[in-house]
């Protein structure tokens, strides 16, 4: 017995886990918002739709395009058909949602430009760009061996001493590259609210370090090429010797990837432009967020006035379901001029009129009063329902009492009428005139 009860404990728990897990079913946030909301105008449609975890729970953003410029983003909850309508949260959403369209926006530009080149990918060249300047720093230590001259010992070690910060700061590159791509994806891919600053400073950080090297690498430059001037005006070498030395002291050509890569960053306004996405979704995200708020008031207008309306339900005992029905029937030719309350039927007229009229101009807080307005108009002509005979909509207690009168003497009228028939059948039995007879006193 025990055991079975174990059994039953354990299938019950079974059960609750799967229902559980049932009912919280994930739905088409483009199908709801489309098809179960009025949030959007005429003219917008849906963009894109991305999962973004806000404090450690994951939301739906969607994003609202017109003629291809964004229009705004709605927020929804995962597992419920409900939208975010808390400002802060819904912000913050829609702030990390329009950091990667921007961003993004500017990858597209980069990647359509073949002048550009995105150094961020570009990682895996490092190790030979640092190879090629070990190889450097080898041949200029042959160079004192062959000119003794102070201006070689003042200046080879300098060149030695840049090529170790350069080789340095690309492998502090490197490392920052690998870092932000790798976290690039993964916000991309699973974006939480919030890592689009951190992104933001891993790409800034990664253009100053390139920057930093490219720096470098000019005061290198700058220093070889003295020693080149002073090797080619030294009168104590020979032309051999010098041709010698001039070719030990060139650029090594894998260096100008450097160049490459800092020019590029640098036409792009690589820096800039990703400060100025982050900057743009922050303040983006302000305007987008009261935008949300006019759309929860048009959804809540159409709902009020083409939907389903619990009020009007009730007070009509669900004949009227909604007010634009209510509309459509009380003002109908084959009723109109029966209702009673004319005063109300006036005012429905009008304040549904201004309903639809605020509603069409997007002002939406005088659509709804109106609406509700004409709501109170409806059921007020309703209620008191059709003309009757007595000029009131219901049977008067004087038209009743007239009914009573009239029915008593119509009834009157047939009972004389029949005594009178009854009498002249019983005078005319005998077929003949009757004769009169006098009564005697006995």
């Amino acid at each position: 017995m025990p055991q079975m009860k174990k059994r039953f404990y354990a299938i019950v728990l079974i059960l609750f886990f799967l229902c559980s897990h049932v009912v919280a079913v994930e739905y088409d946030p483009v199908q709801f918002v489309t098809k179960q909301t009025h949030m959007l105008r005429e003219n917008e449609t849906i963009g894109n739709v991305k999962e973004i975890e806000l404090d450690g729970k994951v939301y739906y953003v969607v994003q609202i395009t017109a003629n291809k410029d964004v229009t705004g983003y709605i927020a929804l909850e995962r597992f419920e058909k409900k939208v975010v309508s808390q400002a802060v949260k819904s912000k913050r959403l829609f702030q990390t949602m329009h950091f990667l369209y921007l961003y993004r926006k500017l990858q597209e530009r980069v990647n359509d430009n073949p002048n550009y080149i995105w150094f961020l990918v570009e990682d895996k060249k490092i190790p030979t760009i640092k190879q090629a300047l070990e190889t450097e720093k080898y041949e200029l230590a042959a160079v004192p061996q062959a000119v003794a001259s102070d201006y070689v010992s003042e200046k080879v070690p300098a060149l030695t001493s840049k090529l170790d910060e350069i080789i340095s700061e690309l492998e502090n590159l490197k490392e920052c590259m690998l870092d932000t791509t790798s976290f690039e994806d993964e916000f991309g891919n699973n974006p939480k609210a919030g890592d689009e600053k951190i992104l933001k400073e891993k790409l800034i950080f990664c253009f100053e370090i390139l920057e930093r090297t490219f720096r470098k690498k000019e005061e290198y430059k700058t220093i070889l090429t003295q020693l080149r001037v002073d090797i080619a005006g030294d009168p104590n070498l020979d032309i051999e010797t010098k041709k010698s030395l001039q070719k030990i002291l060139e650029m090594p050509e894998e260096a100008h990837t450097i160049d490459m890569w800092y020019t590029s960053a640098t036409n792009m306004s690589f820096k800039e432009n990703i400060e100025n996405a982050y900057l743009s979704a922050v303040e983006d995200s302000s305007a987008f967020a009261k935008k949300l708020e006019i759309r929860l008031k048009r959804d809540e207008c159409y709902r009020f006035m083409y939907e389903e309306n619990e009020k009007l339900e009730k007070e009509t005992n669900n004949d009227l379901m909604t007010l634009k029905a209510a509309y459509d029937v009380i003002m109908d030719e084959k009723y109109y001029e029966k209702w009673l309350n004319r005063e109300q039927l006036k005012k429905f007229k009008t304040n549904w009129a201004k309903a639809v009229s605020n509603l069409e101009k997007e002002d939406y807080d005088n659509a709804l009063r109106y609406a509700k307005k004409a709501l109170n108009n409806a059921i007020a002509v309703y209620k008191d329902g059709f003309f009757q005979q007595d000029g009131t909509g219901n049977m008067g207690d004087a038209l009743l009492k007239a009914l009573l009168v009239i029915a008593s003497i119509l009834i009157g009228i047939l009972i004389i009428k029949y005594v009178m028939k009854r009498k002249g059948q019983l005078f005319g039995m005998s077929g003949g005139d009757y004769e009169e007879v006098e009564f005697k006193n006995v």
